[in-house]
């Protein structure tokens, strides 16, 4: 692994400084196997949430991921077009929806980010971290650049080349001290039964009822547990 330069350690005292975590509550979703069977079904259901959540008064902003900031995400094998070597580690992947960077208030520094066209077609196109960039794009530009990921754990297939086309700003994706690198895969590639909630809330708002609410209006028979505030799961990390 290359040394971290000094913009990068600089970044990383303040990873945690990047996105306003203070009002942004995260929740864990568990979808019956008998009830939703399919990815598509899953799907199904995960539109009609982000439907839900996105005109819910008490709310400013919310999306869907596999995996939170500061906790550990799928890690998948990694190949890069036109680099080979030892230094391709696997990469942490976070499932994202249109509204992921919208609503942690992450930074897109280049490029641009998860767009709804994007969603339609899984897969084809995908968000990148900035320490990501600067390890395998050192001096480069990263956007247009090919990856692949390989099978997971979850019985994903690896995928055809990915294009890369945002760079967005780093935060901490595990609960570890050291900047690792991220890749964001929109979230028809990510159709699991357990994926996450995050919101974040109006000046005077709660989170919690505002999530309860929305689920149980999709589908009461889904739970909605370990509710908890993303700056928390930051200082626990």
């Amino acid at each position: 692994t290359p040394p971290l330069t000094r913009t990068e350690l600089f970044v990383l005292a303040a990873r945690d400084d990047v996105i306003d975590a203070s009002s942004i509550t995260v929740g864990r979703l568990a979808l019956d196997a008998a009830a939703y069977p399919t990815p598509e079904r899953r799907a199904a259901y995960y539109e009609a949430l982000r439907a839900r959540l996105a005109g819910h008064p008490s709310l400013t902003a919310a999306t869907i991921a596999s995996a939170p900031p500061f906790a550990f995400a799928d890690l998948r094998p990694l190949t890069i077009d036109g680099l080979t070597g030892d230094d391709l580690e696997p990469v942490f992947v976070v499932g994202v929806d249109r509204a992921y960077f919208e609503t942690l208030g992450l930074p897109i520094l280049r490029g641009r980010p998860i767009e709804p066209a994007d969603e339609q077609v899984a897969g084809q196109s995908v968000v990148v971290n900035e320490r990501f960039a600067a390890r395998y794009f050192a001096g480069q530009d990263a956007l247009s650049r090919r990856l692949r990921l390989g099978a997971n754990r979850y019985g994903d297939p690896a995928t055809a080349w990915l294009t890369i086309v945002g760079v967005a700003a780093s935060v901490r994706q595990a609960p570890i001290q050291d900047l690792q690198p991220v890749v964001y895969v929109p979230l028809p590639s990510e159709r699991r039964a357990e994926m996450f909630v995050l919101a974040r809330t109006k000046p005077g708002g709660a989170a919690g009822p505002a999530l309860r609410e929305a689920v149980a209006a999709v589908d009461a028979d889904v739970p909605l547990y370990n509710l908890i505030a993303l700056d928390h799961i930051s200082r626990m990390s």
